[in-house]
């Protein structure tokens, strides 16, 4: 891929690039592309949380849990983030490193887990053109 080519996959906001990498992956497989921290709310308008990527027509939320995530401190905050948007119907999806290596089908567990999030909320899958 040239320069200028990869210059129309950069994504303000993006906070990692393990995060891009996820995001990529999707896209190539045929998903629609994420929205990029863009804030959960509740309904009387307040903050939730602002996850990594998202669907937000669906209420699919998308966290990449990078090294930090292990410390406990972290874990309970991730936690009681993820309930609270739970709480409003959304569903939180958590991805590692692992799940963007490909498996025996060839196809990563990333875009296996976000596939069938899309279809179970709604999302209807386009043939190939």
């Amino acid at each position: 891929m040239s320069s200028r080519a990869a210059l129309g996959w950069i994504r303000h906001r993006t906070d990692s690039a393990k995060e891009t990498e996820l995001r990529l992956l999707l896209v190539r497989a045929g998903l629609p592309e994420p929205s990029i921290n863009v804030a959960i709310l509740d309904e009387r308008g307040e903050w939730v949380q602002d996850p990594d990527m998202s669907y937000q027509s669906l209420r699919i939320a998308m966290q990449y849990d990078g090294g930090h995530h292990i410390t406990e401190m972290q874990r309970r905050s991730d936690i009681l983030r993820d309930d609270r948007a739970a709480e409003l119907d959304w569903l939180v999806l958590k991805y590692s490193q692992l799940d963007l290596k490909p498996l025996g089908n060839g196809e990563p567990s990333a875009v296996t887990k976000t596939r069938r999030a899309l279809l179970d909320r709604g999302w209807v899958q386009h043939p190939a053109a």
